[in-house]
């Protein structure tokens, strides 16, 4: 091992950085940016890991080079998922590692690589990338090597278009399964947030609040308005004192990219004039301003206490 590997290893890191951007950035938006800055070093871990594999046989190279294509893949996504992590946890103030939902980010780049077929020719380019990073021996050693990766690439090189038909039709399958499901599950994510915002009332949970009220929030409470901030002040500063909160019949009526919340959320606590028990008859409007869910709007009827 020298200096030469190292700075191969680096240099072919961000190499491998440019072109999952190229390949990947209209799948993966902006969150790519953690995996390509990453890149160099994966580059590294990847180059200075299979070092000792150099002098396999032929066969045993090339499947060095298709784990390595696989194991890069999948510190690509983990450096997408940290980084998800520690953005979540500036904005909602949970600092703990949900381990799901890095181990899905590095489940989505390996499955990517498979399913769409990059593999087919990222495989090839894998091997080249190990032989001048390995170039060792005598030049004969060397040519044979490039002709077995050669044979490779025109091997793999007639597989895709086969392959792409039959993914085409699988991606359009995806994409309408995709769409039936997705009702089902903004429904489910709905009715989890509405719950943590009731669980939030009773510890105050300003980052919460703030991060589910969208920009622009309307109030209206009977025949009172008020705006995002004058709510925020009066849930996370007001005389009311929550000690229990939680919904009942709620309903999802989902429109795409807005939603419509229908239910009760039944509180209980004690402010100024003592304890209360109150019931809201709410209707939160939702929408996907910035991709995740906020409230735009909502409204609340408190039933009056002839009618519990």
């Amino acid at each position: 091992m020298n200096k030469r590997t190292v700075l191969i290893s680096i240099f072919s890191g961000f190499a491998w950085g440019l072109v999952a951007l190229l390949l990947a950035a209209r799948a993966m938006g902006s969150s790519i940016w953690p995996g390509v800055l990453a890149s160099p070093a994966i580059g590294a871990i990847v180059g200075l890991g299979s070092w000792k594999f150099r002098n396999l046989p032929t066969w045993g190279r090339l499947l060095v080079a298709l784990v390595a294509l696989y194991v890069a893949a999948a510190l690509f996504g983990l450096a997408v998922g940290l980084h998800d992590f520690v953005v979540d946890a500036r904005r909602s103030g949970v600092h703990r590692i949900e381990v799901e939902n890095v181990f899905q980010s590095v489940l989505a780049l390996v499955w990517g690589l498979t399913m769409t077929g990059y593999v087919l020719f990222l495989w090839p380019l894998a091997y080249f990338n190990f032989m001048f990073l390995w170039r060792q021996g005598t030049e004969e050693d060397w040519m044979k090597g490039v002709r077995t990766g050669i044979v490779l690439l025109s091997f793999l090189a007639a597989v895709p278009p086969a392959f792409a038909v039959e993914h085409s039709k699988s991606s359009r399958q995806d994409r309408q399964a995709e769409e039936r499901r997705r009702p089902e599950s903004d429904v489910r994510a709905l009715l989890r947030l509405e719950d943590d915002w009731a669980k939030g009332l009773e510890p105050r949970d300003g980052a919460l609040f703030n991060r589910l009220l969208a920009k622009g929030f309307v109030y209206t409470e009977n025949d009172h308005t008020m705006g995002r901030d004058a709510l925020l002040r009066q849930l996370t500063r007001g005389s009311d004192r929550v000690t229990e909160a939680h919904n009942e019949g709620m309903r999802v009526h989902p429109f795409g990219d807005t939603a419509v919340v229908t239910g009760w959320l039944v509180v209980r606590g004690r402010g100024s004039n003592g304890p209360f028990h109150r019931r809201y008859r709410f209707t939160d409007t939702w929408a996907r301003p910035g991709g995740d869910w906020q409230i735009v709007a909502a409204h609340d009827y408190l039933e009056p206490e002839a009618k519990r």
